[in-house]
């Protein structure tokens, strides 16, 4: 019976809607125990449905209502401008523009013109005025207001100047595309013409930047020039459905720059080690070591070289790098020896 009870005082806790009949129910006789466990799988199960319905929102099949993702294609672009936006946004490396170094050069020169004339007025204003109005910001002769309307001019045209500076600043950090990206946008051009001829931009190859920062090497390059010069399956899909855009193997590249990283750093590692050792088994004569010193040399450089030519390396980088691979190399050798 407290068993009853309490299965009864928890499924009127759990759904209070259900608490009248089961009330009456208990009034009538003990209720069955196959009638409490079904009764709470439908408070447990039916909770889930209880709330969607309280938040305003009913439950949805799980094939129903879902949200499909999105393929940007470029034929539900008119054609023009709206469509070339579309071909630029698809690939981040396609975000090329021109810099427009002469214009800023033209500005910058014009806001220095007109700011050498504003300082040659304020020399000569301040010539003019008396002792006490040079001293006194808030003199009321009329060279004092001249100059403080002067210096409001000066102040809003260097506003400009700054501004446009660090639009040029900000320009120069930008890198220039690779030949990859680049011929992508000229292929493009070329193929589909989406803007007449006087408004096309990639011809000025030497003004474009890109926003995106390179981190292309020559390795980058040449396997970017592999995998375009490969008829086979290298390239996407999206080659085949726009003709004239270079869509790269994104996988495949990463996958064989791996592999030749990987190879180049074991070669670079192993093989010095073996004629290191077969000079260092014999008497160390002043022309072994001169053969130790240049075979060490020797693979320092190729290991700049290829640090150089696989990565985008700084220079104390570099340094800091050969320095780092002399000393595993050294060590490496003492260890053969001593064994």
């Amino acid at each position: 019976m407290t068993t009853n009870i309490d299965l009864e005082a928890q499924q009127i806790f759990n759904n209070p809607t259900s608490g009248q009949s089961v009330m009456e129910n208990s009034l009538h006789g003990p209720i069955p125990a196959d009638a409490v466990t079904s009764g709470l799988r439908h408070d447990v199960y039916g909770a889930p449905r209880s709330l969607g319905q309280t938040f305003g929102r009913e439950p949805q099949d799980s094939t129903e209502g879902r949200l499909s993702i999105v393929e940007q294609r470029l034929d539900g672009y008119k054609e023009g401008y709206p469509r070339l936006g579309a071909f630029l946004a698809l690939d981040r490396n396609n975000l090329i523009f021109r810099r427009f170094g002469y214009l800023q050069a033209r500005v910058l020169l014009n806001i220095q013109d007109q700011l050498r004339e504003y300082e040659e007025k304020l020399v000569s204003l301040e010539k003019e005025c008396e002792d006490y109005g040079v001293q006194s910001r808030e003199a009321g002769d009329q060279h004092s207001r001249k100059r403080i309307e002067l210096l409001q001019k000066i102040e809003n045209k260097l506003e400009r100047y700054t501004t446009s500076m660090n639009n040029a600043s900000w320009f120069s950090l930008r890198e220039a595309p690779s030949e990859t990206n680049f011929n992508n946008i000229k292929n493009y051009f070329e193929t589909y013409a989406p803007i007449v001829e006087k408004e096309v931009y990639y011809c000025h190859k030497k003004d474009l930047v890109t926003v995106e920062p390179r981190e292309d090497t020559p390795l980058d390059r040449l396997i970017s020039k592999l995998l375009r010069d490969n008829p086979g399956s290298v390239r996407k899909e999206k080659t085949r459905k726009y003709p004239g855009m270079i869509v790269m193997s994104g996988w495949k590249s990463t996958v064989l720059r791996a592999i030749l990283l990987g190879l180049s750093l074991m070669i670079l590692l192993v093989a010095p080690i073996i004629p290191l050792y077969s000079l260092s088994k014999g008497e160390i004569t002043t022309v072994v070591l001169v053969g130790i010193m240049v075979i060490q040399l020797a693979f320092t450089c190729l290991f700049a070289s290829c640090l150089k030519f696989l990565t985008r390396p700084k220079r104390h980088e570099i340094f800091a790098g050969s320095v780092a691979w002399v000393s595993l190399a050294r060590r490496s050798l003492s260890d053969f020896t001593r064994s």
